[in-house]
């Protein structure tokens, strides 16, 4: 074989090779766009839950000093009365 034609059948296999690189990176780009969108969405989603989270710990906080409140009137009360009784 003339190295010419051995020189020209590595060029062809090397532009098949980069042929190939170039399909599989089109392919990898194409598959990071798709990754994006998802994260974008996932990312709306746990913000909107995170959101929603917060504003149910804020109602149970608001709950637990209502009845931590109510608890001590409540007790107070009980000692009242038992004072009454006992006199």
């Amino acid at each position: 074989m003339s190295e010419l034609k051995q020189i020209q059948d590595m060029v062809t296999e090397l532009i098949r090779i980069v042929g190939n690189t170039n399909a599989a990176i089109e392919e990898l780009r194409s598959d990071v766009k798709e990754l994006k969108v998802k994260v974008s969405t996932i990312e709306v989603r746990v913000d909107a839950n995170h959101q929603e989270v917060m504003y149910e710990l804020k109602l149970l906080r608001s709950d637990l000093d209502f009845l931590q409140t109510k608890t001590t009137h409540n007790e107070r009360d009980i000692y009242r009365i038992k004072n009454l009784i006992t006199g």
